[in-house]
């Protein structure tokens, strides 16, 4: 079986001069094209910008007060699973993303934005879990996305919880990985965990 090439991009599909011809799957081609595209306002390196995610503030911050990080998983792992993706569903997501991109201007980019922030900022169990449960709809997607992934980070946090050490572990993950019948929060408190939502 021929291996499938890897995720990363050549430097010239990533810089503004012309693209030489490349045969890309469609999951490069989407990461290609999120690379480019930047919903809401344009701003500047200053600036906070709600496209970068609460990982990477985090991860920023504990650079500057000398924290060790430490991965629940690589990027590699992450590259990889959208590569792994069969070709019928690699090709729906970058239809998807086409259509998505033809459809958005900033307005509405900014408001998808927000009404996400706030939902996450309150603490929207309930919508969370809808949004969780819609996305297993595409069971291979939700697998890989979600049910997989939640198991490493789970066992990574068990992992923590049962260290000799006990230190303290500030965890990270993104929203849908903490709710639904899958999520890191349900496997803990399937496991014995008192989980206090704060």
């Amino acid at each position: 079986m021929a291996r499938k090439p890897s995720l990363a991009l050549p430097a010239q599909c990533r810089s503004d001069a012309p693209p030489k011809k490349q045969n890309f799957r469609p999951a490069q081609e989407t990461a290609a094209l999120f690379g480019k595209w930047r919903p809401g306002p344009q701003y500047n390196e200053e600036q906070e910008r709600p496209d970068t995610g609460i990982d990477l503030f985090f991860t920023e911050k504990s650079h500057k007060l000398n924290k060790p990080v430490l991965e629940l998983e690589s990027t590699e792992l992450q590259l990889n699973m959208f590569n792994d993706f069969s070709d019928s569903l690699q090709e729906k997501l970058l239809k998807d993303t086409l259509d998505s991109l033809a459809q958005a201007d900033n307005e509405t980019a900014e408001t998808s934005i927000d009404l996400l922030s706030e939902m996450w900022i309150k603490g929207d169990e309930e919508t969370l879990t809808a949004l969780t449960k819609s996305s297993a709809s595409e069971p291979e997607y939700y697998k890989a996305l979600l049910s997989d992934r939640n198991i490493g980070m789970f066992n990574h946090v068990k992992e923590y919880l049962n260290s000799d050490t006990k230190s303290t572990y500030f965890v990270v993950v993104g929203a849908l990985h903490m709710v639904g019948d899958d999520g890191v929060v349900t496997k803990l408190q399937k496991e014995g965990y008192t989980v206090v939502k704060q």
